[in-house]
């Protein structure tokens, strides 16, 4: 992800745990943009700003994506590792 942009949720833990991974400088507006819910980040997903949104491990997160995305949500579901937690 250090050349990608990540779109996360304004105090959400997934989110800090994500800039809690990568070096010290990625929190940066070329990286990473906050938005006040997941809604706004799956808009940002389809229309081509970012590259990555946080997950919800529940399966929550899927079930927005296929709401809001319709038949074109397969591309834009990754299954990728998960980020320890405190």
């Amino acid at each position: 992800m250090k050349d990608k942009k990540f779109c996360g949720v304004t105090g959400s833990q997934s989110t800090q745990r994500v800039i809690n991974r990568f070096p010290a400088g990625w929190d940066t507006e070329k990286h990473m943009v906050r938005q006040r819910g997941h809604g706004a980040c799956v808009q940002m997903l389809r229309d081509g700003k970012v590259d990555a949104v946080e997950m919800i491990r529940d399966g929550t997160w899927e079930k927005i994506i296929r709401a809001c995305l319709g038949q074109s949500a397969d591309r834009f579901i990754r299954t990728v590792p998960a980020i320890p937690g405190p």
